[in-house]
């Protein structure tokens, strides 16, 4: 197929909704039944790609729409998967219904934090030294805290419960991960064609014009701060029942939480619905094809994972602004899918 059939095949799929739809939902199908073949290695690769997908929606609830550089999501994940594992330890209450009650916690924190620092106006680099310094403020606090077996860590029961979250298997994660992502990209579009989404992004491209236009911008800003911020606390409860174990480095770490699902919402589009989905898939591929290189052993693997994750967020951010999404986007307008 030469280059310009090529060009026009992608533009028809790109926008023809009865053909991305039908892609999508054949997608999903394979995605569902994919456990049936898959091995428990490959089960925990996906399982993890999918957490870091739907930890990159949210994420971009606040960066990608409202254009907010808050890096404190982690200080949500954190205290929502301790506050519901507490509840099942210590009171018999399913995570079901404590991921619920910590992710709304969670939100009634992020209304206060959130208060604070959009009534002082923090922008850019400000607003991430402060969220960034809120996530070391509870990793310090939670390290030091008897309650929550301090930096120990509180170890969850090896067992098969499903009524409390709890699994031998990996199958019942990996369909519950891709529930999260798949009801997470609903909200998403959901927000993308509200009028809380379009008020989101004029407050993004430009807050001084969007207040002279009658959008309360402290208002929008907090709404899609909460939003994030209880979406994010239903994760952390995933994680700590998937891993059955929690500890403040890794609750309230930002590696993980905040520096892998930045990354995939940069490099893969900000202010798009599929972009995080992309560009976070994009570096888990990249990060599990570097574990396989046969003289990469040990810290090797993280540092050079970094140096390509540097390589590649600098590149992207260089020429194509956009993201992976805009840049498609380009090349299925033009027909260019070399030149770019």
């Amino acid at each position: 197929m030469s280059e310009s059939k090529l060009a026009k095949t992608m533009r028809q799929i790109w926008y023809n909704k009865s053909i991305s739809i039908s892609l999508i939902i054949l997608l999903t199908c394979l995605l569902f039944v994919l456990p049936l073949s898959a091995s428990p290695y490959l089960l925990t690769l996906i399982i993890t790609a999918f957490h870091h997908v739907y930890l990159a929606q949210c994420w971009n609830l606040i960066f990608g729409y409202c254009g907010q550089l808050a890096l404190g999501n982690a200080v949500f994940y954190g205290i929502t998967g301790y506050f519901s594992t507490k509840l099942l330890l210590d009171a018999n209450i399913s995570p079901y219904i404590g991921g619920i009650f910590g992710a709304v916690l969670s939100a009634l924190f992020a209304i206060s934090l959130g208060a604070i620092i959009f009534r002082s106006k923090l922008k850019g680099m400000y607003l991430a030294l402060v969220t960034f310094a809120t996530i070391e403020v509870f990793k310090a606090l939670f390290n030091n805290w008897k309650y929550v077996e301090s930096s120990v860590g509180i170890l969850l029961p090896l067992k098969n419960d499903p009524l409390n979250f709890l699994f031998l298997s990996r199958v019942p994660y990996y369909l519950i991960a891709l529930f999260m992502v798949i009801g997470m990209v609903l909200i998403t579009i959901l927000i993308n064609n509200s009028k809380l989404g379009y008020k989101a992004v004029a407050v993004r491209e430009n807050e001084e014009a969007a207040e002279a236009s009658g959008i309360d911008c402290f208002k929008i800003k907090l709404t899609m701060f909460v939003i994030s911020a209880f979406f994010t606390g239903l994760a952390g409860t995933f994680y700590s029942q998937y891993m059955l174990y929690v500890v403040p480095e890794v609750m309230f770490g930002f590696p993980n939480v905040v520096l892998l699902p930045m990354l995939g919402v940069i490099v893969g589009g900000r202010g798009t619905v599929f972009g995080p989905i992309v560009g976070t898939l994009a570096f888990s591929i990249l990060a599990e094809i570097l574990r396989q290189v046969p003289f990469l052993q040990g810290p090797q693997v993280s540092s050079v994972t970094m140096i390509f994750y540097g390589v590649v967020l600098t590149i992207v951010s260089l020429r194509y602004y956009g993201g992976l999404m805009y840049l498609i986007a380009s090349w299925t307008k033009t027909g260019n899918f070399m030149k770019k």
